[in-house]
């Protein structure tokens, strides 16, 4: 998914990477500002949603913002970073 979908296919793409068993790629500009309100009890069961952050954030700020992406509203989340050596 990528900043060129209109509103409603993003907000409909969100709704469904916060599924069990949903894999979902989005840009870089989806790291801030979007709300992935997960309501998917067996999601939350298995520790809800897990992020992975793919490029160097140059903005520490973005970074944390990336890390919240996964947990929302209470619920559990977790954050993992995969950086290729070339880009540090």
């Amino acid at each position: 998914m990528n900043e060129l979908h209109d509103a409603y296919t993003r907000k409909q793409r969100i709704d469904k990477a916060v599924c069990s068993g949903k894999r979902t790629l989005m840009t870089e500009s989806f790291g801030r500002g979007t709300d992935f309100i997960v309501l998917d009890r067996k999601l939350n069961a298995k520790g809800g949603v897990h992020v992975i952050q793919v490029y160097l954030s140059l903005d520490e700020s973005e970074e944390i913002q990336i890390k919240g992406r996964t947990a929302r509203q209470n619920n559990e989340g977790s954050y993992d970073a995969i950086i290729c050596d070339s880009t540090l």
